[in-house]
């Protein structure tokens, strides 16, 4: 019936199966590459998987040749690819270390790095490790053997293949309980989830934190200025060191503590440790410091905005000494929760800032709402048409020394 109405449509019949059988013979075609494709997958699958495996046990060998070399596992649902950089920062200040890079943290990017960068010389190398799904973490520590594992934090994430909080504990534990004997396990001791598993491996377990008790290494006398962050870091034998960073925010004083740490129990003095973190960099658009002429100094917060993140950036700024400005459309991208934590946002915000300007009249109603809420003085907020109207008005009101926080993007598509 449909080749007739189409041959109908044509005027032609003949032209009509001409072009039928081209149809139905490309249909034919495609349906066959699928099919050939399909069956070369799985003829080649065990052959690849044979490769991979080579690959492995080689980067196994490697690391098994290299009986002076420390390896360090990293590990974590949020921090550890900052800790990463923070550890390498102070143990490359005394040790020859590799660290993998940035998104080499599976098991083929672990086993790329050593077959590729790990040199006789090293004597450290620190291997960041990802997961999704259980046993990911045990399958790379297999390779690398690490005689030291850091466990940063543990949170909802890859729900989807986790499927529960606890898989997520057990497969984010499995850097501590595959440790040797002699090894030694840092842990988070703030992170609530960290702490409500039960560990089995009775390794040597270093703590740190900042508000947890019976801690290795505490951090305290926080503070934070135009200039970064600075505290005091207590170890457990009394001693102390004075931090200070231009990084900025909680999160980084727990990835500064590990590295404190694992320096210190690898012998490096506190004054080397401190010098080294000196020099540490912020992640760009990530509570990053940009001092500019006159009296402004910008908290670049720009990177995709989220709840945990907005907040923590409010934290910060309601410790600044200066006069404090914030800068924002809100958040975006929440679904159906959307208003209610910008909201919240709102309400954070106005416990923290001297001056608020946002960004869009349409955009930022939740936020003004949670302001309202507060009872924050309308003479102190100011709704922007635009970016360019908001930077005006920062000018206008920044008379002092004052530290201004942009908090997520600001593009023109927020113009109302």
């Amino acid at each position: 019936m449909l080749f007739t109405i189409i041959g109908l449509l044509l005027g032609n019949t003949a032209l009509f199966y001409t072009y039928g059988w081209l149809v139905f013979l490309t249909v034919i075609a495609t349906m066959l590459t699928y099919f050939i494709t399909m069956a070369a997958n799985y003829i080649n699958y065990p052959m690849e998987r044979k490769i991979s495996q080579h690959y492995v046990n080689d980067a196994e060998r490697i690391i098994k040749s290299m009986p002076d070399l420390e390896v360090i596992g990293i590990t974590g649902s949020y921090g550890k690819t900052s800790t990463k950089h923070m550890l390498e920062t102070v143990l490359s200040s005394e040790f020859n270390t590799l660290m993998t890079p940035e998104s080499y943290n599976t098991p083929m990017g672990v086993t790329k790095t050593i077959r590729t960068m790990l040199r006789p010389y090293h004597e450290i190398f620190i291997a960041e490790m990802g997961a999704k799904r259980p046993g990911d973490i045990e399958e790379i520590c297999d390779i690398v053997h690490q005689r030291y594992g850091v466990l940063t934090a543990v949170g909802e994430q890859h729900l989807e293949t986790f499927k529960t909080l606890d898989n997520i504990k057990k497969t984010k534990f499995e850097i501590v309980e595959t440790l040797p004997q002699e090894g030694t396990a840092f842990v988070n001791k703030d992170d609530e989830n960290i702490m409500s598993y039960e560990q089995q491996n009775q390794c040597r377990t270093i703590y740190y934190g900042i508000d947890a008790e019976d801690l290795h290494y505490r951090a305290k006398n926080i503070g934070y200025s135009s200039k970064g962050t600075s505290f005091t870091v207590v170890k457990y034998d009394g001693t102390t060191a004075e931090i200070q960073t231009r990084l900025l925010g909680r999160h980084n004083i727990y990835n500064i503590l590990a590295a404190v740490a694992i320096g210190s129990e690898k012998g490096i003095s506190f004054e080397k440790i401190a010098r080294a973190l000196r020099k540490a960099q912020p992640v760009e658009h990530r509570l990053e410091l940009k001092k500019t002429n006159g009296n402004i100094t910008i908290v670049d917060d720009s990177f995709n905005s989220n709840p945990v993140g907005s907040r923590m950036a409010m934290e910060v700024l309601s410790h600044m000494p200066e006069y404090k400005i914030a800068i924002t459309p809100g958040m975006i991208e929440l679904g159906e929760k959307e208003y209610e934590l910008n909201k919240a946002l709102g309400t954070y915000m106005a416990d923290a800032c001297d001056f608020i300007i946002l960004v869009g009249k349409k955009q930022t109603v939740p936020l003004q709402d949670g302001l309202k809420e507060k009872n924050y003085p309308e003479s102190q907020l100011y709704v922007a048409s635009d970016l360019q109207d908001a930077l005006a008005k920062m000018n206008e009101i920044a008379t002092q020394p004052s530290v201004v926080l942009l908090e997520n993007d600001l593009p023109d598509s927020f113009n109302e």
